[in-house]
């Protein structure tokens, strides 16, 4: 079984491998980490738009 390390280790490097920045992957691993993992879908949607969420704020 893999450790607990290594499955946030494989998350956070699939977001990067996505296109997400450092910013929106922090933000989706905090969610993560703290069992909110579809409050990640928002974020990841509109970083795959192209948009950050100060430019979605706007």
């Amino acid at each position: 079984m893999a450790e607990a390390n290594d499955v946030y280790g494989s998350i956070y490097q699939n977001l990067i491998d996505a296109g997400c920045d450092t910013k929106t992957t922090e933000q989706c691993m905090a969610l993560i980490e703290d069992g909110r993992y579809c409050d990640t879908l928002p974020i990841r949607a509109l970083a795959n738009a192209g948009f950050s969420e100060a430019g979605a704020a706007r």
